[in-house]
């Protein structure tokens, strides 16, 4: 397998195009900025990381989107740009063969709970009934699909923190059995005063972060890895087989692979030997050795559980290499951005392979890992995702 990446599409709190998110991340800046509410008093002084000053009018005509969510405005402006920037035009003769794999997680369940709020305040004669479209999971994909009017596979992904790569791993999985050409593919998160308040109740929000300390205040929570500095965005690619465009500078897919650990086995050992497998499996895809990875991204959930659990499974892997293996923990500019984070992992592996960032930011990047090593200049990036409820993916990215 080998499919490339020709456009990108990005709108989120580190920037809305890849030199404003990489110059983010070279100038130290996270985009995490304490909230504010003048109704719930109690989210006054959380972390979140929001777009600002997102208007969605700006890219689509107002009433194209007058009834969407934020999370369908998010991931159509980042769809509009992926699609810009990959040249490929959505006419007539192809728009079937082009295909849309998006990932959503908790998003969703805003506009579901503002929906049947409506529907027991007001009745079901007198609810807004165009809103109800945003209820379902595969609004935001439905959208895009509308709004740029393609009409291939159009399939959308809920399988926590993964729930990106894992739409670009279908999405791969698409063009590969021949059913798409082109697929549009990512990731989109939105936050509330709504989603906020539920983490609130589980006393999750962290209201304290310093950056150059690598060291967080949460409610209850000790440990920094078991923070939850919830964020936003979107991010969006468009792959397809062809190589050798004249505009083509962007890293290819060459591995995927995903497995699932039973949440109630809450013994690391048990559940890093599915990272191990998960990452040999996308190894094995890719047709590359251990040695030729230059960089791994670890994602973890927010807990210091599957956390560990990972760095388990990758020392299972790379074995007494591990000390000079060069591994980031991105967290600490990312946030817990749900289905963003694999696609974002996708653009620092990118600004790797381009050397847009300057060894002291990937130290600073990687402040909280047990290694600290020199990072070496090579041709794969693993990208190795652990979410809470057991699930793994492993995403192998290449500059050629």
């Amino acid at each position: 397998m080998k499919l490339f990446i020709r456009g990108v599409g990005l709108v989120t709190c580190l920037g809305s195009t890849l030199e404003s998110f990489w110059g983010s991340i070279n100038r130290g800046e996270n985009g995490f900025r304490p909230f504010s509410s003048l109704t719930h008093l109690e989210l006054n002084g959380c972390y979140c990381g929001k777009v600002n000053d997102f208007n969605p009018s700006d890219y689509y005509p107002e009433k194209a989107l007058a009834d969407a969510d934020r999370s369908a405005a998010l991931i159509a402006v980042a769809t509009q740009s992926a699609l810009r920037d990959s040249s490929i035009q959505v006419d007539p003769s192809r728009r079937d063969r082009i295909g849309i794999s998006s990932g959503i997680t908790l998003s969703i369940a805003t506009s579901m709970s503002e929906f049947y709020e409506s529907v027991l305040v007001n009745g079901p004669r007198r609810c807004k009934i165009a809103a109800f479209p945003n209820t379902v999971m595969n609004a935001p994909a439905s959208r895009v699909a509308i709004l740029e009017e393609i009409t291939g596979a159009n399939t959308t992904i809920s399988s926590g923190i993964n729930s990106g790569i894992d739409a670009i791993g279908l999405a791969c999985l698409s063009i590969s059995e021949g059913i798409s050409d082109s697929v549009v593919c990512g990731g989109v998160e939105a936050l509330s005063e709504r989603i906020l308040l539920g983490f609130a109740k589980r006393n999750l929000l962290t209201y304290g972060i310093d950056l150059a300390q690598s060291e967080v205040r949460c409610k209850t929570r000790l440990s920094p890895y078991e923070s939850f500095i919830p964020s936003e965005g979107a991010v969006v690619f468009v792959i397809d087989e062809v190589n050798g465009m004249p505009h083509h500078r962007y890293c290819a897919i060459v591995g995927y692979s995903c497995t699932f650990s039973p949440d109630r086995i809450q013994v690391i050992s048990k559940r890093s030997e599915n990272v191990e497998r998960t990452l040999r499996m996308a190894i094995e895809e890719a047709g590359i050795h251990l040695s030729d990875i230059g960089l791994t991204i670890l994602s973890a959930g927010f807990d210091q559980f599957s956390y560990e659990a990972s760095l388990v499974g990758l020392e299972r892997v790379f074995g007494t290499q591990i000390s000079q293996q060069p591994i980031l923990y991105p967290k600490w500019f990312l946030g817990e951005c749900g289905a963003v984070l694999g696609p974002q992992c996708i653009l620092i592996a990118q600004g790797y392979f381009d050397e847009i960032f300057e060894e002291p930011v990937f130290q600073r990047i990687n402040a909280n890992m047990k290694w600290h090593c020199q990072l070496h200049k090579k041709n794969y990036v693993a990208i190795v995702h652990t979410d809470t409820s057991g699930h793994n993916s492993v995403m192998i990215v290449t500059s050629s």
